[in-house]
């Protein structure tokens, strides 16, 4: 039985080419689910996404949704740390962004500046800024311009974590199904209902400033050094990132029901 179940679920992802959509079947949640960015709890429930290089799960109970994110190349790990990653949640089973949760942030210039002429505060700036990348998390919506920065652990209800395994770029996140007063940031849907849910990089512009050649001190954002000359630039947050494949996927995901006992 479980070959079948496993099989079936294997089968139950479909890539809508007309669409740019993934078609996907949550399964109920049987087992525990700890959010520790680690893929233990997922065997078997992680499905490829044709052409992304990207591995999906997908699980819910009667309160929660969870969902994994895996991918072998390195290179997105570097991508989504730089640059964060914003989940986006939409009840009616559409592409409208409702709900937003960014996590990572993404590190910002001011992470990478230091004082004038000196490279211990440019690194003592980026381990600020990297801290601050995993520690906090952005709530986005459901107002157009509502945004609510908070401490990871001092957000109710919503669990995030984003890790790197043997090369691997590992990330989880639960989210309530239903706002209560206990959960005031929820997905807004139920078991056996359809949802959107979005997976998209922040778009702000990166400005490499005068003075630094056009280049990230630190080592970071490889496809930014060099070649800018002394002058200020502004770049997509996208592009100059060499060989980085953005997480652009949208999902129209089948909430499961909880199956009846004997059948």
């Amino acid at each position: 039985m479980k070959r079948i179940f496993y099989l079936l679920f294997f089968v139950s992802i479909l890539l809508l080419e007309s669409c740019g959509t993934v078609e996907m079947e949550s399964q109920w949640r049987d087992s525990e689910i700890t959010i520790d960015g680690k893929t233990g709890d997922w065997q078997g429930r992680l499905v490829a996404v044709k052409e992304t290089g990207i591995s999906l799960g997908l699980l819910n109970d009667e309160t929660n949704i969870y969902i994994c994110v895996s991918a072998a190349d390195r290179r997105v790990a570097g991508q989504v740390f730089r640059q964060g990653l914003v989940v986006w949640f939409d009840p009616q089973g559409g592409k409208d962004k409702i709900l937003g949760i960014r996590y990572p942030l993404g590190m910002e210039w001011s992470d990478f500046q230091g004082p004038p002429g000196g490279e211990a505060g440019g690194q003592d700036n980026a381990r600020r800024g990297a801290r601050r990348n995993l520690d906090e998390i952005e709530i986005l919506g459901p107002g157009r311009d509502e945004k609510t920065r908070l401490h990871l652990d001092e957000l109710k209800g919503i669990q995030a974590a984003v890790a790197t395994s043997g090369g691997a770029f590992i990330y989880e996140l639960k989210v309530p199904l239903i706002k209560g007063e206990e959960t005031p940031f929820a997905a807004g849907s139920a078991p056996g209902k359809i949802i959107g849910i979005g997976f998209d990089r922040p778009e702000p512009d990166v400005f490499v400033g005068r003075g630094t050649g056009g280049r990230i001190p630190g080592g970071f954002g490889p496809g930014l050094r060099g070649g800018f000359g002394g002058r200020g630039v502004m770049i997509g947050a996208g592009r100059g990132f060499r060989n980085a494949e953005a997480i652009k996927i949208w999902l129209k995901a089948h909430l499961a029901q909880e199956s009846k006992k004997g059948s």
